[in-house]
C-alpha cells in the first residue's frame, strides 16, 4: 500500500492531467512544496484519528465506516456534517479530472485523430461535453449496484494505470535520451506484467496470499517474493523503457533542445 499511494499516485492519469495545467516550471515547484505541507497536515492526523477509532468504536463489519461512525459518535452534528462533507469534495475533484481525461481520450485521441482530423472547434467542444455527460451518467448508474470486491478493483486499476504511465512520464520529463519506442515499451511492459500476475493467480492454486484489501476473495494475484504486482510492474516498465531507449536511435537534437535547453 505504501507503493500504491506514495509512488503510484504520481502516475495516475487524473494526476497527469492536472500537471498539464501548470503555467510554468516555477509554478510546479511551488505547488510541490505546498502540496508536501498540505499532505503532512492532512494525512498524519488521519493516521492518529483511525488509531483512536479502533480504541473508541466497537468492531465494525465494514472498516470503511470508521470515519463517519467516529465523526457521528464524538463530534457535534454540525462539525460531523462538515467532516463528512470534506471527502465528497475530494471525490468530486477526482471525478472531474477523470471525466476530463476520458472525454479527451474519446474526442481528441480517437475521434479527432482517426475519424475526422479537420473537425471544427465547435463540434469538438460539443462532442467533449456530450462525452462528459455520457460518462458521468454511466458512472452514476454504476453506483446504483455496488460491484463486489470494490477496493480490490480500485487497487488493480490504479496499479495498472501507474505501471503504464509513471515511468514513461518520468522518462519524458527528466531523461533527454528517452525515445518514443522506449516509452511505448515501458507502458506496455508495465501493464502486461501486472495483468499477467493477476491472470496467473486465477490458475495458480498456491497464489492465496491475502493482501488484506476489501472483502475476502477466492483467488488473489501472484505475489512474487512476497511483493505486490505493482512493484513488479513498475520494475518491468523501468527496465524495458530504459533498455529499449538505449537500443533505439537517439531522438533528434532539435527536438531534445526544445525540452532540455542546453546552456
Amino acid at each position: 500500500m505504501f507503493c500504491m499511494w506514495s509512488i503510484a499516485g504520481m502516475g495516475q492519469p487524473a494526476t497527469l492531467v492536472r500537471l498539464m495545467a501548470f503555467r510554468d516550471t516555477p509554478t510546479l515547484r511551488r505547488a510541490m512544496f505546498m502540496l508536501a505541507i498540505y499532505n503532512t497536515l492532512i494525512y498524519l492526523p488521519l493516521v492518529f484519528t483511525f488509531i483512536c477509532a479502533r480504541a473508541i468504536l466497537p468492531p465494525l463489519e465494514r472498516t470503511d465506516e470508521a470515519m463517519p461512525t467516529l465523526a457521528l459518535a464524538v463530534a457535534h452534528p454540525l462539525v460531523s456534517g462538515l467532516i463528512l462533507a470534506a471527502p465528497f469534495g475530494a471525490v468530486m475533484a477526482t471525478v472531474s479530472a477523470f471525466l476530463v481525461q476520458i472525454s479527451s481520450a474519446l474526442v481528441q485521441d480517437i475521434y479527432h485523430r482517426w475519424i475526422e482530423p479537420h473537425a471544427p472547434e465547435a463540434r469538438l467542444r460539443l462532442l467533449s461535453r456530450l462525452a462528459i455527460l455520457f460518462v458521468a451518467l454511466l458512472a452514476a448508474g454504476g453506483t446504483l449496484v455496488s460491484p463486489p470486491y470494490l477496493q480490490t478493483i480500485i487497487v488493480f486499476t490504479g496499479g495498472s494505470a501507474a505501471c503504464a504511465y509513471l515511468v514513461p512520464c518520468i522518462m519524458a520529463c527528466f531523461w533527454p535520451r528517452a525515445t518514443a519506442r522506449g516509452a511505448i515499451a515501458a507502458l506496455v511492459g508495465g501493464v502486461v506484467t501486472v495483468l499477467g500476475l493477476y491472470v496467473a493467480g486465477l490458475f495458480d492454486g498456491t497464489a492465496s496470499l491475502d493482501p488484506g484489501i476489501g472483502e475476502e476473495m477466492k483467488t488473489y494475484p501472484v505475489y512474487l517474493l512476497g511483493m505486490a504486482p505493482i512493484v513488479w510492474g513498475l520494475l518491468a516498465s523501468a527496465v524495458l523503457g530504459i533498455g529499449v531507449s538505449l537500443l533505439d536511435r537517439p531522438p533528434k537534437r532539435d527536438l531534445v533542445v526544445r525540452f532540455f535547453p542546453v546552456d
